[in-house]
């Protein structure tokens, strides 16, 4: 059977040794509950709750896989290495070794130094590399590097590349004066000065990290710098275009869809944007857009609203994913049927836990296209307790997924 792999299979490793997490106990299913499933999982397999267990994979495997990679391949797992001691320090605290060692050990893992422990969760993680096919190893090579880029910012902010570096020489003399007046002691004149900085783009990175830099560590002024470099590398002005050219272009695909449908045979059709793409442009920033990720059964309708059914692709280990607990007090859960006759009849139990639903509490199936699901919304608040299916019609992967629904009755 192929092995669960996404091209950031990187963060696969790293929480594990950044969250104190062990392998053991997130491997997930059999146990009912938040985060079981009693039938082992949505899909009924077992998956959903085993993505951070890596594949079997032999030491004679990984010895002959590891030898086989590039001077450029080892640079990257040398740099990679290297982030994870300085990452297990700082997220595990002084401790670290002796949590780490602690956790490996359960895996049946000795090691006795901070390189050992560096090396062992290295292993673990080419595991999901030595189980992709070679065209998921290619992209996974080709997205470590900005992961890693990623870990070196989360360690210092104001750690800087090349590339940025080059795009602040650039910039106009104008630049760097906005940047100064981002510590100006008026609040009003500040936020003046955030938004040029923030309107000019990614360039301003480098001119930020530099004044951030000059700051003492105990300057009140640290936090807006802070946060400014944040908005600096989501870069929300292209996130929140990238989002209106999917949302527009997954309205489009929807309408063509109604369009071929036979007069007087119309079915439910909705659309879900992915979550993912939706904060990646600055989550409820542009909140019609941002509401397009989630959708309503009971109100037919997307939105943030209340009385939330669905959600679609939360990014991360998460990709493609429809969830369907956004918030306290929600008791919905969620069925993969499989290919299943959609038009057939279908009837769903109304029970609070049975073997034939798994609970979504932070959990999600795998959106396919073609395939049935059962969604059954339980929630307080509005007094709901329905029970729908839903086909997926389409899937853009971390894009869009178009569904075609119904309200199904329930047991009494």
């Amino acid at each position: 059977m192929k092995t669960w792999f996404s091209p950031v299979y990187v963060l696969v490793a790293l929480a594990l040794i950044t969250s104190g997490v062990s392998y053991a106990e997130s491997s997930g299913g059999g146990e009912e509950g938040p985060g079981g499933g009693g039938d082992g999982g949505a899909g009924g397999d077992g998956g959903a709750g085993q993505v951070l267990r890596a594949p079997a994979v032999s030491a004679e495997q990984l010895d002959a896989f590891e030898k086989s990679l590039t001077a450029e391949q080892r640079k990257l797992l040398d740099e990679q290495a290297v982030l994870m001691l300085r990452l297990l320090e700082k997220e595990k605290g002084s401790d670290w070794l002796a949590k780490s060692k602690a956790e490996l050990a359960k895996e049946g893992i000795q090691v006795t130094t901070k390189e050992g422990v560096a090396r062992a969760y290295l292993r673990e993680m080419l595991k999901w590399v030595v189980a992709a096919t070679p065209g998921e190893q290619k992209e996974a090579w080709e997205h470590m590097s900005l992961e890693i880029r990623k870990q070196r910012k989360k360690l210092d902010p104001t750690d800087l590349d090349d590339e940025e570096k080059a795009a602040a020489a650039q910039l106009p003399l104008e630049a760097k004066a906005e940047v100064a007046d981002l510590l100006n002691a008026d609040v009003e004149h500040f936020l003046v000065a955030r938004t040029k900085v923030i309107t000019r783009g990614k360039a301003c990175v480098a001119l930020v990290a530099e004044k951030l830099r000059e700051l003492p560590k105990d300057s009140i002024y640290r936090v807006r710098l802070l946060s400014v470099l944040k908005e600096l590398e989501v870069d929300a002005a292209a996130g929140k275009a990238r989002l209106m050219r999917t949302a527009e272009a997954a309205l489009k695909r929807l309408e063509e869809l109604r369009a071929g449908q036979a007069e007087g045979q119309r079915a439910n059709l909705a659309v879900l944007l992915s979550r993912s793409l939706a904060s990646e442009g600055g989550h409820r920033e542009t909140p019609i857009y941002d509401g397009l990720c989630y959708f309503s059964f009971p109100k037919n309708a997307n939105g943030y609203e209340g009385a939330v059914s669905l959600m679609f692709d939360n990014g991360g280990e998460s990709g493609d994913m429809l969830d369907v607990c956004m918030y306290g007090g929600q008791k919905n859960r969620i069925k993969d049927m499989g290919k299943v006759d959609f038009k057939s009849s279908i009837t769903a139990p109304n029970a609070q836990v049975t073997a034939t639903w798994a609970s979504q509490l932070g959990r999600g199936v795998k959106a396919v296209a073609g395939n049935v699901y059962l969604v059954h919304c339980l929630e307080k608040r509005g007094n709901i307790n329905k029970t729908y299916k839903f086909k997926v019609l389409e899937v853009n992967s971390s894009a869009w997924v178009i569904i075609e629904w119904q309200e199904v009755p329930q047991d009494k």
